[in-house]
């Protein structure tokens, strides 16, 4: 089962880096599934992982435990204050799931390859700035632009914004400058943290994503 799980982990980082919004929809996955539970397809693998991983330490572990309960609490409070909106709200998707994924990292601390997930990271971070710069000099986004995302006009070589991986321009901007900050304050050498960091600053400006370009420029000074 921890074999089982470890892969599941890996699939599920991958989703959630290179399955936007946009991308999903673009290979097939249900638009009417956005916005809720099931918005990644990573949300499937990382239940799997964390409830195989997690199985016998619920058992034999007194803090994994309490853990468990606290987001079960969690989930159902949840449930009394959104009512039968629920299913639409957030709370799953911004808050369940990175708790699950951090129970889930933390059991296979010792079988996950990190060095995999750190080039994955990497890998992702370059195609996501380049795929930016591309669709700001054509003037045109790879990937559908999901109609609930785009609330501005984004018609025009002047007002375009780019989509890249994940759909809405700030939702890039964000992830692109939370990235950048930690590519900073990493041990990769000097001239490799200038190139990425660089890479990101121009992604920001296809973005628009103003406020990002103000955090990283002043990560970056």
């Amino acid at each position: 089962m921890k074999t089982i799980s470890v892969y599941c982990v890996y699939i599920a980082f991958f989703c959630c880096l290179f399955l936007g919004s946009n991308v999903s929809i673009a290979i097939g996955y249900p638009e009417t599934f956005m916005g809720k539970y099931f918005s990644n397809p990573a949300v499937y693998f990382i239940m799997i992982a964390f409830l195989l991983s997690s199985l016998k330490a619920f058992v034999t572990s007194k803090s994994e435990m309490r853990s468990f309960v606290w987001l079960i609490l969690a989930c159902l409070f949840s449930v009394l204050v959104n009512g039968a909106q629920f299913p639409r709200t957030t709370f799953f998707p911004s808050v369940m799931l990175p708790c699950l994924l951090s129970v889930t990292l933390y059991q296979l601390r010792n079988q996950i390859n990190k060095t995999l997930l750190k080039q994955m990271f990497y890998v992702y971070f370059v195609a996501e700035c380049i795929i930016a710069i591309i669709e700001r000099v054509h003037g045109a986004c790879f990937f559908p632009e999901i109609s609930f995302e785009t609330n501005f006009n984004n018609s025009g070589f002047e007002g375009f914004r780019s989509f890249s991986l994940r759909g809405h321009p700030l939702a890039n901007g964000a992830v692109v400058s939370l990235m950048t900050s930690f590519i900073l304050i990493s041990k990769c050498s000097v001239l490799k943290k200038n190139i990425l960091a660089l890479l990101g600053i121009i992604s920001l400006l296809c973005f628009n994503a103003r406020f990002a370009i103000v955090i990283t420029c002043a990560m970056y000074g």
